[in-house]
C-alpha cells in the first residue's frame, strides 16, 4: 500500500469546498403539480423573478412542471435582461449546482450589473403591468378581472393570486 502523501493547502481548500457545496442546499426537485413556484416577488440577491424561475427549472427537469412554463416570458424579462439564455441557464442548473451557486452565476454571467441596478430593475418589474403591450395590458386585465383583484393589481399580484387559486381547489 502506498504511504498517505501529505495534501497541499489548495487540494485541502478544494476538498473543503467540494464538502461545503455538498452541504448546501440542493435545487429541490419541487413537485408544481402539487405546490406552486416561489413568488415572481422572492427575492434572490434582490432580483426578482430568480427564485420562482430556479423552482420552475428544478422541476421541469424533474417532470413535475405541471401547467407551469420554465423559459416563458416573465423568466425571460430577466434572462434577456442579464444576457443568459434560457438553455444556459437550464443547463447550470441541470449540472446540480446549489441554489446559492446559481444565484452567484447568474449575478456573475452575461450583461454585469450593479447591486443598485438589479434594485432599480427588480423594483420596477415589481410595479409590471404590460403598459406597452396591449395585447400583454388585455390579458393581464382579464385574469385581474377573473380573479376578482384590484384594478391597480401588477403581473406579480396576478401570478400570485393565481398561484393561490389554482392551489386551493
Amino acid at each position: 500500500m502506498a504511504p498517505i502523501q501529505h495534501m497541499s493547502t489548495g487540494n485541502i481548500k478544494n476538498m473543503k469546498n467540494h464538502i461545503d457545496r455538498m452541504q448546501t442546499k440542493r435545487i429541490s426537485n419541487l413537485d408544481l403539480t402539487k405546490k406552486c413556484p416561489r413568488s415572481p416577488k422572492a427575492r434572490l440577491a434582490n432580483f426578482v423573478i430568480l427564485a420562482r424561475m430556479i423552482d420552475k427549472c428544478g422541476a421541469s427537469l424533474a417532470g413535475t412542471i405541471g401547467e407551469y412554463e420554465f423559459g416563458c416570458e416573465l423568466d425571460r424579462f430577466l434572462l434577456d435582461w442579464k444576457g443568459i439564455s434560457v438553455s444556459a441557464f437550464e443547463e447550470y442548473v441541470r449540472e446540480g449546482h446549489t441554489e446559492d451557486d446559481v444565484v452567484k452565476w447568474v449575478k456573475s454571467t452575461g450583461i454585469p450589473k450593479a447591486d443598485g441596478e438589479i434594485a432599480e430593475w427588480s423594483n420596477k418589474m415589481e410595479t409590471y403591468k404590460y403598459d406597452n403591450d396591449e395585447e400583454g395590458r388585455e390579458w393581464l386585465n382579464g385574469g385581474i378581472a377573473e380573479l376578482g383583484l384590484s384594478p391597480k393589481a401588477t403581473l406579480f399580484d396576478y401570478l400570485e393570486a393565481d398561484d393561490a387559486s389554482s392551489f386551493s381547489k
